[in-house]
């Protein structure tokens, strides 16, 4: 709705992508900073995995995701109206951010160890699903309904690579290992919760990677903030050792198949 708006009242590209580039930075970076964590190693990370693939291919969702990281801050404080406004709002550049406003009733949500615990059962559940097909027919089912069925199907159905599940069952196993060390965490264990319903989601709509991946992503701006206070709460340097390089080497990797994707060799032009 306000991309369509931007575009209604700015026909040219010059203040459109100024406006996308400047929000997306100026909302992640002020975000994680109220955040108190480890500034430096979360925007190395965001680089890595975000900056090619979102910040220039996918800017509104970036925008919206980044206004979720800024929201937490609202959460952390109790101003709880000002949390739900803001993901609204982002909602307005992408839907996808309506898995935010779920996150806020997850935060009010005691998680124990039992219920996490139960929880990392749930992507064995929606496998199970995804391999019976359910999934894929309950996509077509819901594009049936908006009336353009083959638009969504045509464009939408892409298989998952084999690096796309890899880096995705590493950081599973990565996120749910620390969310349970570190269970007295309340936003950790709430992220931890939430990443893995996200995982989820990656799952059960696997046959639509379109969908899929767009979900996903909204989800995996959870292990870069799970990473940052990870660093704040341990101690020792061996620790942070750990989680340093937990992080970055799938990262990196992940950075040099984004760098090597043509679709990201972008052509450096004056504005002026």
């Amino acid at each position: 709705m306000v991309n369509s708006l931007l575009k209604a009242v700015y026909k040219g590209d010059f203040l459109y992508f100024s406006f996308y580039a400047f929000a997306t930075i100026m909302f992640l970076y002020v975000g994680l900073k109220k955040l108190k964590i480890n500034l430096v190693f979360v925007m190395l990370l965001y680089y890595c995995l975000f900056y090619f693939a979102f910040t220039f291919n996918a800017m509104r969702q970036a925008l919206a995701m980044a206004m979720f990281v800024y929201s937490l801050n609202f959460l952390i404080k109790g101003k709880v109206k000002e949390y739900f406004l803001l993901n609204i709002l982002a909602m307005c550049f992408h839907v996808s951010s309506i898995v935010y406003i779920f996150f806020g009733a997850i935060w009010f949500f005691d998680i124990s160890k039992k219920h996490f615990v139960f929880s990392i059962f749930l992507p064995l559940i929606t496998l199970f699903i995804y391999i019976s097909g359910l999934g894929y027919e309950v996509f077509s089912f819901f594009t049936s309904a908006l009336g353009k069925p083959s638009t969504y199907l045509s464009e939408w159905k892409e298989e998952i690579s084999v690096n796309q599940w890899a880096s995705r069952i590493v950081m599973l196993i990565a996120i749910s290992f620390f969310t349970l060390k570190h269970q007295e965490n309340k936003l950790i264990s709430s992220l931890g919760f939430f990443y893995i319903i996200g995982f989820s989601l990656y799952i059960l709509f696997a046959d639509v990677a379109m969908l899929s991946s767009r979900l996903n992503m909204a989800f995996r701006i959870v292990e870069i903030i799970i990473a940052g206070l990870l660093l704040i709460e341990y101690r020792t340097i061996s620790n942070k050792f750990f989680v340093f390089l937990v992080f970055m080497i799938p990262y990196s990797i992940q950075f040099l198949i984004n760098a090597s994707n043509p679709d990201n060799q972008y052509i450096l032009r004056s504005a002026f």
